[in-house]
């Protein structure tokens, strides 16, 4: 027996979908995931799927390729949490027992069990409750209510039955150089979405006022940006684009606390089990996508009308002030990033 997940989004959305992911795994099927180009093995390397496909966004042939070796096989579930019409096509000619994903008014045709999708809960448990064979994380899930006060907060742990804190496979001996002995901390200065970032002299501040050794994250395209930040601080290292993801997630597991924009990074520091601090500018919690960890935080400013702008983001501020990340004070995040880094002491 085998099951399938497709998921296209973003590095985010997927580590939401891993209590999912979990949920499946255990039920003792083999798991394939088909995801964004560059994502599948990482996935593979936590255990928690035993294949994958990769595609990419407008390359119309690597669609075809993984749609191409998936008809060979037939599925107990196909498990669907991107909403697309180009998802739903590549998945109609698959051959599976049930097709799941969101009601909408338009995907009749394409799935045989269709749920709402309840935007009032966090993203992961929008995503789990996909999952309709266990009667107790369904009531679960109903029960779930979180309250956030639109000030900076520390946020109520996750429940147990939904994490996605992995298992971390075994560090290399060559990272385990690299990994300072002392006590440091993970900062992630990037987005995709330009809006989302809290401002390079909002974080050059906070680095410069932080007394322990700072790692700065980030893909290979952050590498600049990081730079920039780092100027001349000798306690601040340039890490972007020096770690795989699961290279990343190993040395997120032995920082004291990580520091985040709205994006990728809060949800690897959740994988690791770190505790997290994230700045939102022009989204908000009530979008359910906030750092799904046991120790988290959030930093944001409060009172303005034009916050939520937009469900991700923009490339830049519809207003031309960016007020939701710019009166953001290097004080308000090094508070909290110091009240989290006291839960756990690492090093």
């Amino acid at each position: 027996m085998s099951a399938l997940i497709v998921h296209t989004a973003f590095l985010g959305d997927l580590c939401l979908s891993i209590p999912l992911m979990k949920k499946i795994k255990a039920e003792g099927v083999s798991l394939t995931l088909v995801s964004r180009k560059g994502l599948g093995s990482f996935f593979l390397e936590l255990g928690l799927i035993d294949q994958f496909f990769e595609v990419t966004k407008g390359d119309a042939s690597s669609y075809q390729k993984a749609l191409n070796a998936l008809k060979q096989r037939t599925f107990a579930e196909v498990y669907v949490p991107h909403e697309s019409l180009r998802t739903a096509f590549f998945i109609k000619s698959l051959q599976a027992s049930h097709k799941i994903s969101y009601r909408s008014w338009w995907n009749f045709l394409f799935y045989d069990v269709r749920i709402r999708r309840d935007f009032k809960k966090p993203e992961a448990l929008r995503v789990l409750e996909l999952y309709r064979k266990d009667p107790f994380i369904l009531e679960q899930i109903s029960n779930y209510r979180e309250v956030f006060s639109g000030k900076d907060q520390v946020l109520d742990p996750v429940p147990d039955w939904a994490q996605v804190q992995c298992q971390l496979p075994a560090i290399s001996s060559q990272l385990h150089s690299i990994v300072p002995s002392a006590p440091f901390i993970c900062v992630f200065p990037g987005s995709v979405w330009e809006t989302k970032k809290w401002t390079e002299e909002g974080f050059q501040k906070f680095c410069l006022s932080w007394k322990g050794q700072i790692f700065l994250m980030g893909s290979p395209a952050e590498k600049e940006l990081c730079e920039k930040i780092k100027g001349g601080l000798s306690h601040v290292q340039n890490m972007a684009g020096k770690f795989s993801l699961i290279e990343t997630v190993q040395v997120l597991s032995r920082a004291q606390v990580c520091l985040s924009n709205d994006s990728g990074g809060q949800h690897l520091a959740a994988v690791a089990g770190t505790p997290v601090v994230t700045v939102f500018g022009p989204t908000v919690l009530e979008f359910g996508f906030r750092p799904w960890s046991q120790k988290s935080a959030v930093v944001q400013y409060e009172g303005l009308s034009c916050r939520p702008c937009g469900k991700h983001g923009h490339k830049k501020c519809p207003l031309g002030t960016h007020d939701c990340m710019k009166r953001i004070t290097p004080e308000q995040v090094e508070k909290l990033v110091l009240e989290l880094s006291s839960y756990s002491p690492r090093g």
